[in-house]
């Protein structure tokens, strides 16, 4: 891991101007602070550049103004989107002003305790691979005041519009080799879902393969891309990383993703569910343990899936947990429209294998002692990474410490389609919270996996949920296009 000194020496040496500082609010909203390289010095940056956090969402409730960034070293990339050459970025944690020790509210530092707390317990390595699901539109319009609320999202992908496309092809007269051309005219309108989409129609395609390579400059490695079953809809996957890494590579890939679509004049949109009939946009988080090279998820001779004791133990914590989970991993409003059946996004806590309909999938594809890990599907891009990353781990954790045995408590593992039971039967199974409310009163009456070590302090998860209950409040009270249109003529 490089240090101080070698990341002033590698921006000396690659002559950039500028250096963006990347933090987040508690909530996940990105911030920015820009200083220019010829004005700091190492022991500045060793000590952390202050600055003033309260009008930071979620920091203005701490009565702590003055706070600094504390760039980490082996997070500094050059960021060609946002100024070329010029310009690099760096992933930075949020410590005291006065002395520099740590923000038990910093949602970096706390899932950097968590994995510290893992590691120490279990003696392994925690990896993470997020699958980061958005849409890409053409613009987006938002007009509301007093006197109006509406939105609209104009879409631009080929066969989407009800037009013909006309395609320009050369080709040869036979008869005396002289070249023609010729108009070929396709009009076919596409329904249904979209997945691996071809290209020329996946006009989103060399979006993905810029997004990529800006995404390894800035040190992602990404496993692949694709078309994503709803119209307009893409998919990132990440390789594994640490945890830290892992929820810096979501927040780049909004971030980066953004940027050039502003620069392409498209806008990139990680609502969960931005359009009513179309799937919406998860995050799910493949999670695994290595230990001397070895998933501690895997165990050969398992009854169900090769997976060992003690992956059945994390998979019944997170499980037990989600309901308190739901309030890190889906935070907003627009979360709980996602979280419905019929879309593939899981609304009953269980497990299967390669079940999609699961909170918790158990992919096929890897089944090996190497690579043995679970995927858990429920959360979407408006978590802060940090804090779900961090959730996820305490809830398996404390699942492991109190060998918690998920076929005794329900939850599974099940491997049809639950929504295809019979009532009494999907009854007995546990659900997911069904609005923001719901979600902030579980993580409050079950806080003491997060807490019990430390890592969440009592008063951070008391202004987080507040925060949460207070804005589905706020929107509670806003009248919407849709119900004026259902009820103005009653």
């Amino acid at each position: 891991m490089p240090d101080i000194r070698e990341m002033m020496d590698y921006l000396d040496e690659k002559d950039f101007m500028y250096l963006n500082l990347l933090y987040t609010d508690i909530f996940g909203g990105l911030h920015n602070l820009t200083v220019p390289v010829w004005e700091f010095n190492t022991g500045e940056i060793t000590h952390g550049i202050p600055f003033d956090a309260s009008s930071i969402p979620g920091f203005d409730k701490l009565n702590k103004g003055d706070m600094a960034l504390l760039p980490q070293p082996n997070t500094v990339f050059q960021d060609n989107i946002a100024g070329g050459d010029g310009v690099a970025s760096v992933f930075c944690n949020i410590v005291d002003a006065e002395n520099g020790t740590e923000i038990s509210a910093d949602p970096r530092t706390i899932l950097m305790k968590a994995e510290k707390l893992l590691r120490k317990e279990l003696g392994a390595q925690s990896l993470w691979l997020p699958e980061i699901e958005f849409y890409l539109f053409r613009s987006v319009s938002i007009n509301y005041d007093d006197y109006r609320a509406a939105f609209s999202f104009d879409v631009d992908e080929i066969f989407d519009r009800k037009e013909i496309i006309t395609i320009r092809s050369e080709d040869y007269n036979f008869l005396d080799n002289t070249p023609f051309s010729k108009n070929i005219r396709i009009s076919k309108n596409i329904s249904g879902k979209q997945y691996h989409r071809q290209i020329p129609f996946d006009e989103g395609y060399d979006f993905r393969n810029e997004l990529i390579y800006n995404l390894q400059t800035a040190g992602f490695k990404v496993r692949y891309h694709h078309h994503e079953v709803g119209r307009f809809q893409h998919e990132i996957e990440l390789l594994p990383l640490p945890p830290a890494r892992a929820a810096d590579g979501v927040i780049a890939v909004k971030y980066l993703a953004r940027m050039l679509a502003g620069e392409r004049d498209f806008a990139a949109v990680f609502l969960p569910k931005p359009i009513h009939n179309l799937p919406g946009n998860g995050l799910h988080f493949h999670q695994l343990f290595l230990k001397r090279g070895r998933s501690l998820f895997w165990d050969e001779n398992s009854k169900y899936a090769h997976l060992s004791d003690i992956a059945l133990n994390y998979i019944a914590g997170l499980l037990f947990h989600a309901p308190a989970l739901t309030a890190l991993t889906n935070p907003s409003t627009n979360s709980f429209h996602r979280l419905v059946s019929g879309f593939e996004a899981p609304t009953k806590l269980f497990f299967g294998l390669a079940n999609r309909s699961a909170a918790i999938r158990i992919p096929k594809y890897v089944d090996s002692p190497q690579k043995k890990r679970i995927e858990y599907r429920p959360p979407d891009a408006t978590a802060n990474p940090y804090l779900a990353i961090a959730g996820m781990m305490l809830a398996g954790l404390d699942g492991i410490r109190k060998k918690m045995n998920p076929a005794k408590m329900n939850f599974g593992p099940f491997d049809d389609d639950v929504e295809k039971w019979d009532a009494d039967r999907q009854e007995k199974l546990k659900s997911l919270p069904q609005s923001v409310s719901e979600a902030a009163k579980s993580l409050l009456d079950d806080s003491d996996f997060l807490t019990g070590d430390g890592i969440f302090s009592e008063q951070f998860l008391k202004i987080y949920s507040d925060a949460l209950i207070s804005e589905e409040k706020e929107l509670r009270s806003r009248i919407t296009t849709f119900e004026v249109a259902k009820y103005i003529d009653r």
